[in-house]
Parts: structure tokens; sequence; C-alpha cells
């Protein structure tokens, strides 16, 4: 038996969720499957109505692809740089609340100070440049 999040398995399939930068095989580039989409959220919350469920179950279908585009961005990189281009503005402030985690998760894992000094002085220089 296997127990997870309703979040995190009431999503599109793949090829129906247009997370930008994911590729279908056989799909041109701009092809999206948005009706097929809306179509599937019909029909779903059509069976989630008639069997007397939780609304909230239809409306994680409906926003499963910010759910995927958010979670793909961990490991897929065309995925992560255009979630990043969209959602992470570099401002000065979203530098200092990083360096902040960054430092913090430094101070409660030692044994990685040597390897987050790259990234530590990557946002220090971005700082000042921003200056």
């Amino acid at each position: 038996m296997h127990i997870a999040p309703l979040p995190a398995i009431i999503h599109h399939p793949w090829f129906l969720a247009d997370v930008p930068e994911w590729r279908n095989d056989g799909t041109a580039p701009g092809e999206t499957f948005e009706s097929d989409g809306l179509y599937l959220e019909e029909i779903f919350l059509a069976k989630v109505k008639s069997q007397q469920l939780p609304s909230y179950i239809a409306s994680l279908l409906h926003n499963s692809g910010e759910r995927l585009f958010f979670q793909s961005a961990f490991h897929v990189k065309g995925i992560h740089e255009e979630f990043v281009r969209l959602h992470c503005s570099r401002t000065k402030e979203n530098l200092v609340a990083a360096r902040l985690q960054l430092d913090q998760f430094v101070f409660q894992n030692p044994e990685l100070r040597e390897a987050s000094v790259e990234t530590s002085e990557w946002v220090s220089r971005e700082m000042k440049r921003m200056v």
C-alpha cells in the first residue's frame, strides 16, 4: 500500500499539462492540449459531484499544471530556467532573502559549508551589482 497527499496524485497527465518547456514526443513547439485538459476537468468534476465527494478534489486537478510546473522545475533544467525567468526576479530583496536562507542552511548543515562557498559568493556579487 502506498500513501501520498492528494495534490501529488491528482494532476493532468503530462501530455495534457502544458508545463512550459516540457516537450512531449511528437508534439510541435507551441502545440497545446488545452481543450483536452478542460474536457478532462469537466468529466472529473461531474464524477466528483455524482459521488458526492468534496469539490476541492476537482480544484486540485484544475490547478495541477501550476504544481507540475513548480515540481518539475527541481528536476528538469529547461523547466527550471523557465520557472526562474517567470517567477524569480533578481531584486535586491530576493537576493537578501536568498542569502539569509543560505546562511541559515549552512549554519544547520556545517558539513556543507565548503560546498556552498561558490553559491554564497555569487549571491554577494549579485547583491553588490544591484546597489
